[in-house]
């Protein structure tokens, strides 16, 4: 079996694929638990908390591979864009199949007359796509910078023969 560093690929498009769908796993399941049940603030600071670990992690993994320290930034880039584009595209489904029930569990909280018309099944999903879109561009860009300071960690790490061979080139 050949090495992680002898594989064929760029190993931040590799490593950030995989980590990316973690990423969109995780946030998906997140997601359905707070729109069915609740507690959205906990679950968002678990999920950002989420993020963090993996960013830096396959920072640190990418660049131990290569050496580098923008592969990890690259690797976390990949991961926040998948990551962020899964679980909005499979939320965003699910919303407009239980929009009806997101709604109803929406006025149960709502006490004015008036604030009640106006939530209705459009304006909840014109909402979440907003806050989707929010969220895809700050999982780039903290994924970029998260994953870039792994990859400072990772390329400190680096085998001395991926070391050697960075040096080469």
């Amino acid at each position: 079996m050949k090495g992680a560093s002898t594989r064929i690929g760029n190993p931040a498009l590799r490593q950030g694929l995989i980590v990316g769908i973690i990423f969109g796993v995780i946030g998906i399941v997140l997601d359905l638990i707070s729109q069915f049940v609740g507690g959205g603030t906990i679950l968002g600071v678990i999920q950002f908390v989420v993020a963090i670990v993996l960013f830096v992690s396959v920072g640190i993994l990418t660049s131990q591979q290569t050496g580098k320290a923008r592969t990890g930034a690259l690797a976390g880039l990949i991961t926040g864009f998948i990551g962020s584009v899964l679980s909005a595209v499979v939320t965003i489904l699910i919303l407009l199949l239980f929009a009806d029930k997101i709604r109803q569990v929406d006025l149960a909280q709502v006490t004015s007359p008036l604030a009640q018309q106006l939530v209705t099944n459009q304006l909840i999903i014109t909402l979440q796509i907003i806050s989707f879109l929010v969220f895809i561009v700050l999982a780039l860009a903290i994924g970029t910078v998260l994953g870039a300071l792994g990859g400072l960690i990772g390329s400190r790490r680096a085998t001395p023969s991926v070391k050697s061979s960075k040096q080469a080139t």
